[in-house]
């Protein structure tokens, strides 16, 4: 391997993302394991007390939440707090819905995340 010094083009030793790209996906990617957590499961929306995805960036959620028809109240959010927490945006903001009484016992969440090489999943909990 060469050393970094002989690299003829620099940023080529450097990750670069393609925002709107990765939005879209995030987007698309977003809903669609939402829709297929919930269909495999025979689950209504209108059942689910909290859904709770990656927290990259607000637009996304919310962008993701319009997709649905899902009101936007329906998905938690912490990204202002902390910014992006990367993987752990998702048990983050899992622990604060518990830990604030957003959600309890009994309840029905969703986690939805999506991220470095274009990864995706989904989760229904009952808690």
């Amino acid at each position: 391997m060469m050393p970094f010094n002989h690299l003829q083009d620099h940023k080529a030793a450097y990750f670069q993302m393609k925002g709107r790209q990765v939005y879209d996906f995030a987007v698309s990617k977003g809903a669609e394991v939402i829709t297929t957590v919930l269909d495999k499961s025979h689950t209504a929306v209108k059942a689910v007390d909290c859904f709770i995805c990656h927290q990259a960036n607000v637009n996304i959620i919310l962008k993701i939440a319009e997709s649905l028809g899902i009101e936007e109240d329906k998905f938690y959010m912490n990204v202002f707090r902390y910014g992006n927490t990367a993987s752990a945006s998702v048990p983050i903001a899992l622990d604060e819905t518990v830990a604030r009484k957003v959600v309890g016992s009994g309840d029905l969440v969703v986690t939805a995340a999506f991220g470095g090489g274009l990864s995706w999943g989904a989760n229904l909990i009952r808690l």
